[in-house]
């Protein structure tokens, strides 16, 4: 899972996380997988503004344990700027030896030039080992040109569990397009054109189509659609074609309805929610306050046709849920449970909301503390304390950590009853 932060928090009117020292937020990525083999998911954490040593904002990814929280290994940006860390999915054991395997994406590199202090936006994506942290293959962009921002950004075709072995697809800001790479091949996949241009959202939504592929929902949240603000436009990409160039580009093309509704910023697989053999679709309105504003809204939508399978919406004035993932069935109705993070509730303390996928009601609720803003990022975990349910990754940005501000954590919950398992304060390198 990505880098779109500063925008995100300003379609949520949320301050933008701004990084740089460990007493300001200090996560920009998250990624889910069991990276030293132990069959317990770990967190992969992002954070590409801080330093290594005299190198600037060459960034860091750190890998904590999923059973106990501690660190389990650092992986170092190698460049000033290069801003390790800033995109991160998980892609399964890609090299064989038990672990899942993680593709990051690297913003800049130094120049060859005689200046040392002149960088080039060459980027790249690296396919680094889980379990030792080290390269095990380098993708760099497609074409003949040297400047890119490719690796901004990079979804995988797949349900971002990080058990099995995906493709994963980067974009490339430069040249306006989106490219798939095969990573268990090594080769180049297809593209598909970012006619828009702008910052974009990339989330692995499953087998929309049942063709055996997994299938990508790109999220154009910030365009104006219909004759609306902001009202956001959402692909849903075949993953057949983006691995082969076979069949159609896009399965849907959807539109927001209202003004900043941003369509397109929470988006994530369904499962088969209908029973008809093919992958749904999570749909997530963020909300807004002032006297026109409206609650957020999760909404299941047939993988087939887009059809409206099933809706809840928030409370009034609970407003600026940033995520919703699709947990285990614990009504009883035979489809998944959705949690949905809530980061401004409470003046700011957050929180995640287990609903029922047979009423629409809360399960149950995870409360932040004061200014942690819990829930700004909700994340499916596979089941990390064996009690048979999916559990949840919840981020809280401003989370504050031996007595320093803004240090952030992330928390995994229990999908069952939402108890904390394993609390991870990502800049503690202890």
């Amino acid at each position: 899972m990505r880098s779109f932060r500063a925008l995100l928090a300003a379609s949520l009117a949320f301050p933008a996380p701004v990084m740089g020292s460990e007493d300001e937020y200090g996560i920009d990525s998250l990624a889910v997988g069991d990276f030293d083999g132990d069959r317990t998911p770990d967190v992969a954490v992002g954070m590409p503004m801080l330093g290594s040593g005299k190198l600037k904002e060459a960034g860091e990814i750190r890998i904590f344990s999923g059973k106990t929280g501690s660190l389990l290994r650092r992986i170092l940006g190698k460049a000033k700027e290069e801003s390790r860390g800033r995109a991160l999915e998980a892609v399964g054991d890609v090299d064989g030896d038990g672990a899942t395997d993680l593709a990051s994406g690297i913003c800049c590199e130094a120049s060859l030039d005689t200046s040392p202090d002149v960088l080039l936006p060459s980027g790249k994506v690296e396919i680094l080992s889980g379990r030792t942290g080290l390269p095990i293959y380098v993708y760099g962009p497609p074409g003949p040109e040297t400047l890119s921002s490719f690796g901004d950004e990079i979804g995988a075709l797949g349900d971002g569990t990080g058990l099995a072995k995906v493709d994963i697809v980067v974009h490339d800001r430069m040249r306006n397009k989106w490219t798939c790479f095969r990573t268990e091949k090594r080769k180049q996949g297809w593209g598909v054109s970012d006619e828009a241009g702008r910052v974009t959202r990339m989330t692995g939504v499953g087998d929309v189509n049942g063709d055996g592929t997994g299938d990508i929902a790109i999220g154009l949240y910030l365009e104006d659609a219909n004759g609306l603000k902001g009202a956001g436009r959402l692909q849903v990409v075949s993953g057949a074609y983006l691995q082969d160039g076979k069949g159609s580009v896009n399965l849907h093309v959807l539109e927001g309805t209202i003004p900043h509704e941003s369509l397109g910023l929470n988006v994530g697989p369904a499962e088969d929610w209908n029973g008809d053999g093919k992958g749904d679709l999570l749909i997530g309105r963020s909300g807004s306050d002032g006297p026109k504003g409206y609650p957020w809204l999760v909404r299941v939508l047939s993988g087939a046709d887009a059809a409206e399978l099933w809706k809840a919406e928030g409370p009034p004035k609970d407003f600026s849920h940033s995520g919703a993932v699709a947990v285990g069935d614990l009504d009883g109705d035979g489809r998944p449970e959705v949690a949905v993070g809530v980061p401004g509730r409470s003046r700011k303390a957050g929180a995640v909301v287990l609903i029922s996928s047979k009423d629409g009601t809360p399960l149950w609720t995870v409360d932040g503390v004061a200014g942690e803003m819990l829930g700004y990022e909700v994340y499916r975990s596979p089941d990390a304390n064996g009690d048979g349910c999916a559990d949840i990754v919840a981020q809280a940005p401003a989370a504050r950590a031996d007595g320093k501000k803004g240090k952030g954590r992330v928390r995994i919950l229990s999908g069952k009853d939402g108890k904390t398992l394993v609390l991870i304060n990502p800049l503690d390198t202890k």
